[in-house]
C-alpha cells in the first residue's frame, strides 16, 4: 500500500488484452522487477549452498531409500 498498491488480476488481464502493458502503473513494474531480483538472488544463495555443502545432497548414496518408507526411518536406523 505505500507503493501506491498492486493492481488487481482484471486489471493486468485487461491491459493485456488490449495491448496497453504500457499503461499499467509504477508499481506493477517495481513489484516485478523486486519478484524477479528476489528469485534471482534465492537461487544463487541456494545453489552456493549446496556446493559449499554437496555432501549434505547426497543421501542416495549412503543409504538405500528404496527399502524406507519416511525418512525419519531412515536416519533412525543410521
Amino acid at each position: 500500500m505505500l507503493t501506491g498498491g498492486y493492481p488487481s488480476e482484471a486489471m493486468i488481464s485487461l491491459a493485456m488484452e488490449t495491448g496497453q502493458i504500457h499503461g499499467l502503473p509504477w508499481s506493477f513494474w517495481f513489484y516485478l522487477c523486486l519478484m524477479l531480483v528476489t528469485t534471482i538472488i534465492t537461487i544463487a544463495i541456494q545453489l552456493l549452498h549446496r556446493q559449499r555443502n554437496i555432501d549434505l545432497y547426497k543421501y542416495k548414496e549412503k543409504f538405500e531409500v528404496v527399502r524406507y518408507l519416511d525418512f525419519k526411518t531412515m536416519r533412525n536406523r543410521y
